[in-house]
């Protein structure tokens, strides 16, 4: 990794229960559920477990668990964070939203996805460059967003399990996220 500190975003220590937990469903996609599940990464003693629904019907074949708050991630250029599915071999898709140049919110997110192996159930953790990420402009509030990616106008965060990569694979799964952060990625 480069040699800037990683920002620790969220190490899902700091809840008490699920009730204080920032992280939640969103209003579109299928059925999800947030809570605090056991730890994955190796430290602390707890992490955010998704569980959600995958049907086939249209609106239902992803699901989404957000976060809202401002961060400054100006200076990194990805995300880190320890992933463990149940197997089912669903997609991830993650959401970025960012802030326009006046602080607006403006819907500008940034999206991007990679498959999960059907089977595979390590505990591992993933790099993402924000380089991976790309703008989506269909729920922007204004005409012409800013075609650039400006991590210091983080505003959301959201994690999306679903069929993002043609798979047939529905019903309930379960997966974990833990020690999610900004990072610089070495070149």
């Amino acid at each position: 990794m480069g040699n800037r500190t990683p920002l620790m975003i969220d190490d899902f220590e700091s809840y008490k229960s699920n009730t204080g937990l920032p992280w939640h469903r969103t209003p579109h996609g299928n059925v999800m559920s947030t809570a605090l599940g056991e730890a994955i990464s190796g430290k602390g003693k707890q992490s955010l477990k998704l569980t959600y629904l995958i049907e086939s019907e249209q609106g239902k074949t992803y699901a989404a668990a957000m976060r809202y708050q401002k961060w400054d991630l100006g200076g990194y250029d990805g995300l880190r964070f320890w992933l463990k599915t149940d197997g089912s071999g669903h997609s991830l898709g993650l959401c970025l939203n960012m802030l326009d140049e006046q602080g607006r919110q403006v819907w500008n997110l940034w999206d991007t996805s990679f498959e999960t192996a059907a089977g595979d159930t390590t505990a591992r953790q993933v790099t993402v460059p924000f380089s991976s990420f790309k703008q989506n402009t269909r729920w922007a509030s204004v005409p012409n967003l800013s075609p650039e990616f400006v991590p210091a106008n983080l505003t959301e965060i959201v994690f999306l399990p679903g069929l993002w990569h043609g798979q047939k694979r529905y019903g309930e799964s379960i997966l974990y996220i833990d020690d999610l952060e900004a990072v610089t990625i070495e070149r």
